[in-house]
This record gives structure tokens, sequence and C-alpha cells, in this order.
């Protein structure tokens, strides 16, 4: 369900804002938050406004409907430059990544070279260092939420070594030529998540939002003795039959992993297959499952309920 901020949040808002006094406002912008987006643009449409994420990738030309400026791709240099163009008054129309307006035409900028090295970036910011959150007519300096006390959110790699049809990757395996999966090394991920425990020493458990967890063995064993090592938590991670092997859960299991996510989609192998591009059959996912279950790991499955699914399909 939809859920679009309330006009008594939009009205908090507009007051943050107005008060900070930004040249630019930044949103992160997906199919889910897309309504969001357009409610808080044409709050602040008295700025500058700068959307990026998945949304204007698949869909630039709808988003600078709303947007002065899209980001298309990774944002992570993109983002300075255009940054550093409006401080300096500067032209950005010509910078790689950038779709912008001007005189009532799109400009539209080619990609620029992805992040090679994604363990030279920055870790994520979770703390409430120069962080403003609403609820209603309340305005905080801290988190009111209390679960990021406690979870740790992650992701060390960007991209899927799979096209399925249903899902962004396809998409950007074909827009970037097979090249947009990478992966950090295992110590940037240990060290971002030490860095975890000492600003949440309450924390109690990781969540690993990585599309696929296993896929390099080489990689995993080193994760296993850091992670018993340094971090020792129970852990979340999502996973496909493809790379589940009795050596790669084994491993899990000796890391403190707490629940795995099987990636299925369907269970009818026509529509898994044939529609959602998935390569996984009937014969792998089962095995898949045994070798869960024999190291006892708790397991979910991940399903897509659809209308390409037929009452045969259902009773299969």
């Amino acid at each position: 369900e939809l859920t679009l901020p309330t006009e008594q949040e939009l009205e908090t808002l507009k007051k943050v804002i107005d008060k900070l006094n930004p040249e630019a406002v930044m949103m992160s912008v997906n199919s889910m938050s897309f309504w969001n987006a357009i409610a808080v643009t044409r709050l602040l449409k008295e700025r500058k406004i700068i959307w990026g994420g998945v949304q204007p990738l698949i869909d630039p030309e709808r988003c600078l409907e709303y947007a002065d400026i899209i980001v298309r791709g990774e944002g992570d240099e993109a983002i300075i430059d255009v940054l550093n163009a409006i401080k300096n008054n500067k032209n950005y129309s010509k910078i790689k990544n950038i779709w912008a307006k001007k005189n009532g035409k799109i400009i539209k900028n080619d990609f620029r070279p992805l992040v090679k090295d994604l363990s030279k970036l920055p870790f994520p910011d979770y703390t409430d260092k120069n962080k403003i959150y609403i609820l209603g007519k309340n305005i905080y300096n801290k988190n009111p939420l209390p679960h990021s006390k406690y979870s740790y959110n992650i992701s060390f790699s960007r991209g899927c070594p799979f096209s399925c049809t249903y899902c962004l990757n396809h998409v950007l395996n074909k827009t970037f030529k097979n090249k947009y999966l990478r992966r950090r090394s295992v110590e940037s991920v240990i060290n971002e998540l030490r860095r975890a425990k000492r600003i949440f020493p309450k924390l109690r458990d990781i969540n690993f939002w990585d599309d696929v967890f296993l896929m390099n063995s080489k990689w995993l064993k080193e994760f296993v003795v850091k992670y018993k090592k340094y971090i020792s938590l129970p852990f979340f991670a999502y996973g496909n039959a493809n790379f589940i092997t009795e050596e790669n859960m084994n491993l899990l299991k000796q890391a403190g992993i707490s629940f795995f996510d099987l990636g299925i989609q369907s269970g009818s192998s026509r529509v898994r297959i044939g529609i959602f591009g998935r390569i996984d059959n009937d014969e792998q996912i089962l095995r898949a499952d045994r070798i869960i279950h024999k190291f006892r790991i708790p397991v979910g499955y991940d399903i897509i309920f659809s209308e390409f699914e037929t009452e045969e399909d259902m009773e299969r």
C-alpha cells in the first residue's frame, strides 16, 4: 500500500528546508518512492531539485517532468561534480551521468565509467550527525525509531550475475554490458561492520541485502574467518540455488547465519524460467533446500505471486 507523506509532515519539512535554505535538494527515487518524491518536489519547487536512484535510470523523461536534474547510473562521482558546479555557479549540463532541462529541452549526457573498486568508497553514514528526522509535526535530531540501534543493514556488492526479467538487474546488465556486477573486499566489509559495532554498541544482528550473497568461494572463506573473529553476530542473507553447496552452507553456519532467504519466485518452472527468466530448475531448488535443511539453517522463500500463474500451475 502506497503511503504518502501527511500534510503535517510536508508542512514540517517545508519549515525545515526554509530554515536550512539549501541551494539544491537531492532525492533518491525508486518506483516505491516515486509519488513521495513528486509530493516533496512540488513542495520545494522554488529550489533546484536533483533526483537520483533507480527511477531516473529507467524512466528519465518522466522524472524530468518534475526534477531539474537527474543522475542516471552511479552517482558517487557525478553528484559531487554537480554540487560543485552549482556552488561555483558553473555549467553542469555537460557532466557525465547527468540529464538536465535547459530552455525547454532535455540535455542527455553519456554514462561515465563504473566505479572499479567499491572498497575505495566511503561507508554509509548511519549516525545522527547532521541528520533531521520528521514524524508528523515533530522534529528530531536523533533517530526516534529504535530498530536502527539493534540491526545493521549492509550491501557489499552492486549488481547480480543473473538477468531475471522482473528485476532491475536485467536493465543494469544490459545498460552496462554485463560489467555492473562488482563486490568489495572482505577487509572493507569487516571494517564497516567493526565501525558499526563501535557506533551501535547494542547491535544484535546484521542484514546483508546483496542480491546474491554466495558467488565466490574464495571470498566467502576469507569472510567467514574474519567475520567470526571480529564481528560474530547473527546475520541474514539472500541466495540462489545455483550457488548453494554443502561447503558454502557449512561456512555460513560456522559464521553464524540466522536466516537465509532462498530466491524461487515461482513454484512453476514454466513461469520461473519461461517468463521470469531464472535459470534454476526444480531439481536445483530442491537440492539446495535439502542442503539448507541439513545444516538446520532457518530458511524463507522469496515468491512472486503473479497473474502469470494458472490454477494448473498452483496445483502442481
